[in-house]
């Protein structure tokens, strides 16, 4: 392909690229998972066997769009890992979204250099792609249009694909009368020639006996000269081969780029159709790979030869291009022109905090002496990515100008995102604030536009309390999203938001909704409407326009016309300080967990809620494992995605243990008490009080439980979580279990409650059931609670009316009541092997219906839905 040609198509499909970036749902766009959530209406089939009777590691994942008008061409997805780590689970063509662009996507796992050496892992591979075109009717692919993609080790296997079609020894197995060629190659830094790569200077190291390299091939490299030539793509070169596109860093420092510029050279000899593309600055992988750019032109070529049955006009001796590279240093700096000004540019210093990307514009004529407020700038989706330039849009730039920023001296800082705003950028966000010299804590401002908009609306929900003020602009998501804004979270916040009235991208209904539920609650909240306009207004917040017209939520706003002077006047009210649900809680104050706790747990982020995810010592891709809801307590309530490990986490990272009961933990972190989303609290007057409890009414007096349903609850989320990981991982669904302490039992008793048909068992320690929710809705649960008998903090009473009338129904609950046991009935709850009648430690039995063994875990894990 010429040069002209695959630029053209990169311009053509950008536009396209960015709309449908920004149409991902928001279960999608996040969060940092090893397995994309599979969009809806895309068939998922998992763990294929393309080998009958073969390895482990002989299977493949398979996503298919349900509506299509043909068969569709197919990208199969070969992971890398250096040839002995890696999965298909982490499927690039799924997370960028091919399947929602009319591909069918594969990802295979094929056996690792621990397994077998060379040629082990290309037989795999071709195996593979043979068993797909066999059985190309039956899932309505494409047997003529096959492409692969894959990076580092899968990226040398993808082309070896593509260079040795012709090559039978490689073709071994099943479905031999189908054929292993493909009909496009994407390579990104994969090794093309073994001898060159470990003589090349500062790459030596890959020479070694213990390398990957000679791991892979059963020695060293340059002392197995012929296996070594087995391995390199180009050996087997032909004018026959598929077209190629290579990508790769020039600052790359596991695979020299000599190893990309060789395989192009090759192919170009032969008259190969081939396009090689230099990132300049880039290393081995990311930044820069996820660039939109790099994404277009990935789709291009893709589009080009793939979404055709007929072959691309035009030679292939017409269609190589030399190799380009991405120009100079403000080259991705786009604003809504699509251009930017270096000298303003400038004004923003590039810098990362914990791999996140962010832009800081100091205040002018900076004075130490002085506290200055900030600005909080969150870019829309065109801004995704790592190159710490994109997220620099038009309304950055107005603030940049030199007379506002001597009439509004302050910071603004603008960090980049690659997915939806959520907890962890906010946690980022204060590091990066709380590091500043000088600043007015009291003056934190958010401003963002379209997706920046929607996380203005999601940070202020999760800490309504830090912020001064906050203007969302077409903020309020796609037709598609979920309902997101809780108006009782932010009431107190100060808000002005903007949004045109024909706005098709983010209809402006849900800012029109929540004006209306604001005013209901006397909350703080301006809403400007652009009359005729769309969704392209965002720096109209900074200049204004003569087509808005401004409506109030209440006395309470600040009727200012100019919105800098507007922001500028908003300091931290005490008002924002205070829990809008039931009671303030201290975030993240449970902080302090050992970081060898916080090492076993892998740190993940789930549509805006920080969780950690254990998975067993010795996981098996293949093999289903019981799961474990673990429900941290109030000390665990905030954003830091430490203080949700709670003191019992560490019982599952003990080795003895997991050895013994292998299964997942996740640990959720809430921002409030453990509620489900729609559920109903009553208004409590005082004659329906007085059917509770004493201890009931007791608490009842000292805190507030507001009447009508309760939104964004945290266990709804964790609901969807647990949905999340039953696609990603094999999960055995009749064995997931739900246990927490305080505020963590109170939310197990919630959970089941609200969900008894999902949960196999419950372990609620020191917790209770509000009382007018009924314990008979879940009688049929297997559950054991404990709960010390001089609890200061939760009332023993509370566990033992559930029993009560658990035991009044015929239902299955355990309760083991430890005497002189206060607030800490954790520690005997998850690790309780049996009754100490001497120290008062005696487990009750609401029926015959019991399981009656002693050990908690031989318990837990003996209990299934199946069998209920």
């Amino acid at each position: 392909m010429n040069k002209t040609n695959l630029l053209t198509c990169v311009l053509l499909l950008s536009t396209a690229l960015t709309v449908s970036a920004q149409q991902r749902s928001r279960g999608q766009a996040r969060q940092n998972t090893r397995t994309p959530r599979v969009p809806e209406g895309v068939r998922a089939q998992r763990n294929i066997a393309y080998v009958v009777n073969g390895h482990e590691r002989h299977v493949l994942d398979l996503f298919v769009p349900d509506k299509a008008d043909g068969p569709l061409p197919l990208i199969i997805w070969i992971h890398g890992g250096g040839w002995q780590n890696g999965s298909k689970e982490r499927c690039i063509p799924l997370r960028k979204g091919y399947t929602e662009r009319g591909y069918a996507v594969a990802s295979i796992n094929y056996r690792l250099s621990g397994h077998a050496a060379f040629p082990a892992q290309i037989e795999d591979c071709k195996a593979a792609i043979r068993w797909l075109r066999a059985h190309a009717k039956e899932y309505n692919i494409d047997p003529d249009r096959f492409g692969v993609w894959g990076s580092s080790a899968g990226g040398h296997l993808v082309s070896l694909v593509g260079t040795s079609g012709d090559v039978k020894e490689f073709d071994v197995g099943g479905n031999l009368e189908q054929s292993s060629r493909v009909q496009a190659v994407c390579d990104y830094y994969g090794p093309t020639d073994f001898k060159v790569f470990v003589t090349t200077p500062g790459y030596e190291k890959h020479g070694d006996a213990n390398s990957p390299e000679a791991k892979l091939i059963g020695g060293a490299v340059l002392e197995n000269k012929g296996k070594a030539s087995r391995l390199n793509p180009i050996t087997y070169v032909t004018k026959d081969d598929p077209p190629f596109l290579i990508v790769h860093g020039d600052k790359d420092r596991t695979v020299p780029i000599n190893q990309s510029q060789l395989l192009f050279e090759s192919l170009k000899v032969v008259g190969v159709s081939g396009h090689f593309h230099t990132i300049h600055g880039a290393g081995h992988g990311k930044p820069g790979f996820d660039a939109p750019e790099i994404e277009t032109m990935v789709l291009a070529f893709f589009e080009r030869h793939l979404k055709s049955k007929s072959p691309p006009l035009g030679s292939p001796d017409a269609s190589t291009s030399e190799s380009t590279a991405i120009e100079g240093p403000a080259r991705n700096a786009q604003v809504a022109d699509g251009k930017v000004s270096v000298n303003w540019v400038d004004l923003y210093e590039p810098h990362i905090h914990d791999e996140m990307p962010y832009r800081l514009m100091k205040p002018v004529r900076f004075d130490s002496n002085k506290r200055y407020p900030v600005i909080v700038s969150l870019h829309g989706g065109a801004g995704r990515g790592t190159d710490n330039r994109k997220q620099l849009r038009g309304w950055n730039k107005l603030l940049a100008e030199e007379q506002r920023r001597s009439d509004y001296p302050c910071y603004v800082l603008a960090p980049q995102a690659n997915r939806l705003w959520d907890a962890a950028h906010l946690k980022n966000i204060k590091d990066v604030v709380a590091a500043l010299p000088s600043v007015d804590m009291d003056r934190i401002y958010i401003l963002g536009h379209s997706m920046g908009g929607h996380g203005t609306y999601i940070l202020i929900q999760i800490d309504p309390g830090y912020f001064a003020a906050a203007a969302p602009s077409a903020g309020t998501g796609l037709p598609r999203t979920e309902e997101f804004i809780d108006a009782s979270l932010i009431k107190d916040v100060p808000i002005w938001s903007f949004h045109g009235d024909n706005d098709k991208v983010c209809p402006i209904e849900r800012d029109h909704k929540l004006l209306a539920e604001m005013e209901k609650l006397g909350g703080n909240m301006k809403l400007t409407t652009w009359a005729g306009d769309g969704h392209g207004v965002a720096e109209k917040m900074i200049t204004g326009g003569d087509n808005g017209s401004t409506q109030l939520s209440s006395d309470r706003c600040d009727r200012e016309p100019d919105f800098l002077k507007w922001l500028f006047s908003n300091n931290r009210s005490p008002l924002q300080n205070s829990e809008q649900q039931e009671r303030p809680r201290k975030q993240n104050k449970g902080a302090g967990v050992p970081q060898e706790i916080l090492d076993a747990y892998e740190a993940r982020v789930f549509d805006g809620m920080p969780y950690r995810l254990l998975l067993p010592a010795n996981f098996e891709a293949a093999k289903k494992y019981p799961l474990i809801l673990n429900l941290h307590g109030g000390a665990g309530v905030g954003d830091d995605n430490e203080s949700n490990l709670r003191n019992w986490s560490a019982k599952f990272v003990d080795a003895a243990w997991r050895a013994k009961y292998p299964c997942i933990v996740v640990a959720p972190q809430a921002a409030a008490d453990w509620s489900v989303t729609g559920e109903i609290v009553p208004e409590l007057t005082e004659s329906l009080k007085k059917t509770y409890s004493e201890a009931w009414q007791a608490r009842l007096e000292k805190r507030n439980y507001p009447p009508g349903p309760k939104s964004n609850g945290p266990l709804t989320k964790a609901f969807a979580l647990i949905d999340h990981l039953a696609e990603e991982f094999a999960v055995d669904t009749n064995r997931v279990y739900v246990l927490g302490h305080s505020m963590g039992g109170a939310g197990s008793w919630n959970t089941v409650w609200a969900a008894p048909e999902r949960f196999a068992a419950a372990i609620p320690s020191a917790g209770g059931l509000l009382p007018w929710k009924d314990p008979a809705k879940f009688k049929h649960v297997p559950i054991w609670a404990f709960h010390g008998g001089s609890d200061p903090v939760v009332p023993t009473g509370f566990t033992r009316e559930i029993f009560a009338r658990i035991k009044e129904v015929g239902g299955n609950m355990k309760y083991t009541e430890l005497k002189d046991v206060a607030h800490n009935a954790s520690r005997y709850a998850f690790s309780y092997e049996g009754d100490e009648p001497e120290k008062g430690y005696v487990t009750q039995y609401s029926s015959e219906r019991c399981d009656k063994t002693p050990n908690v875990w031989d318990w837990l894990f003996a209990q299934r839905l199946d069998k209920r």
